[in-house]
């Protein structure tokens, strides 16, 4: 099978939606041989901070010796992204060769009960086989949606982090932060260990139920660990360990807590405390793509693939905190399915000009009709391009001395960004 014939196949999956049962995908890993069971897992939950929390576990486990498979999702730009191996993203290759072993089961089971396996089922049962494949001691797992549900928690993990709980894709986890916790929670196992980031009272209760109901350790933020930044560079006291002056280039000083809890539940997971040093040489060099990424100097642009009120405000403090002397150009593009006024009212009222534009995908809110809700939230002028390149470039030649840009609103978005400023010419470039 060639990359291209799997990425076909997955991609024609997609039209399958989602499927709120863990039946299928524990049918197609039985008939795969469980190839889930072939390593260790640490399962990362929450509403934000899932990608940047399992990133950084990955990191750090890779620094103290670890082979480590990284599952993640969305992508950016290509499927292969969501599966890392050794810190680097799987080739082509491994991704073909892992969904030749995944697809003639899939088209067993459709054969035998008439259903077809979801777009997230394949490729995290592709992830468990490439991990199998490739000798892995531990996977740090990323949760697409809830946890109760979702594929990946076909796994026995032993540490599950919660990195929050916000309100979020309430039509399928529930109208309340309590239903939407209980969700989440499900990824906690029996005899596991629970790791807790920045949660509010009565999701707390929720998770601590569960923690105790299955026999769970519990690990809380500011009660058993701990980060404060000073100077701009974070400090965290583990619940094993300190590790202190970490520098974050790549993360917001709003990722402090996610940070502290990915050194939380890698101390839970090797069963001692970590190398300071260690974690401060993989911090300072860590890089997670569309998230507060700085894809160019001159102009200083970042994209930021909030899509949710929750995480745009958190881009929005950033942004406060470090806009320059000049403005603040936002490129904004965001999916009809999210809560667009609520991301409109977190981020617009910062800026000083707004460019709407819509990412390729039908769930794209129409560029015109963002701008006249931006408009709605803010008095800043606001601009209308139909495509992401365009109003990019767009920025790129409005841009003075001292402004900065950012691209936000969808990881969509930002994933077409970077291609843009990866293909396309532009001032900055010069």
């Amino acid at each position: 099978m060639t990359f291209d014939q799997a990425l076909a196949y997955v991609q024609d999956a997609l039209k399958f939606g989602i499927h709120p049962s863990l039946d299928n995908i524990t049918r197609l890993t039985d008939l795969l041989g469980r190839p889930q069971r072939a390593f260790e897992t640490i399962h990362v939950g929450g509403t934000n901070g899932k990608t940047s929390t399992a990133r950084v576990a990955a990191a750090i486990l890779k620094g103290h010796g670890c082979k480590v498979g990284l599952y993640t999702s969305p992508h950016l730009e290509s499927y292969t992204e969501r599966m890392e191996i050794g810190g680097r993203k799987v080739y082509p290759g491994e991704f073909a060769s892992a969904f030749s072993r995944v697809i003639p089961e899939a088209e067993k089971m459709r054969e035998e009960t008439g259903q077809a396996l979801t777009e997230f089922e394949l490729l995290t049962a592709a992830a468990f086989v490439a991990f199998e494949k490739a000798g892995i001691d531990v996977a740090v797992l990323e949760v697409g949606l809830g946890g109760r549900w979702d594929a990946t928690n076909v796994c026995d993990s032993k540490v599950a982090a919660i990195t929050n709980i916000d309100l979020e894709h309430t039509d399928r986890l529930g109208a309340t932060i309590e239903a939407i916790a209980a969700e989440k929670a499900q990824v906690i196992k029996k005899g596991a260990t629970a790791v807790v980031g920045d949660v509010q009272p009565p999701a707390m209760s929720v998770i601590g139920a569960r923690a105790q109901e299955v026999g769970a350790e519990l690990l809380v933020l500011n009660r058993d660990f701990n980060c404060r930044f000073k100077d701009g560079r974070l400090s965290v006291n583990g619940a094993l360990g300190v590790y202190e002056e970490l520098d974050m280039p790549a993360l917001g000083t709003y990722q402090g807590a996610n940070t502290a809890v990915a050194i939380a539940a890698c101390e839970a997971f090797l069963g001692h405390g970590l190398v300071a040093r260690t974690v401060q040489r993989t911090l300072s060099s860590l890089a997670i793509p569309g998230r507060l990424e700085q894809l160019l100097k001159i102009p200083p642009l970042y994209i930021d693939g909030a899509h949710n009120p929750a995480a745009a405000r958190e881009l929005a403090a950033w942004l406060a905190q470090n806009r320059r002397s000049g403005r603040l150009v936002l490129v904004v593009g965001i999916l009809s399915d999210k809560d667009v006024d609520g991301i409109l009212q977190a981020v617009c009222p910062l800026a000083d000009v707004i460019i709407c534009t819509q990412p390729d995908s039908d769930r794209a809110v129409q560029a015109v009709d963002l701008a006249a809700r931006a408009s709605a939230v803010c008095e800043a002028e606001v601009f209308v391009h139909p495509s992401v390149a365009g109003a990019i470039e767009s920025a790129v030649d409005a841009w003075r001395s001292g402004d900065l840009i950012c691209v936000t609103g969808s990881l969509y978005t930002a994933g077409e960004a970077r291609a843009a400023l990866r293909e396309g010419p532009t001032r900055a470039r010069r």
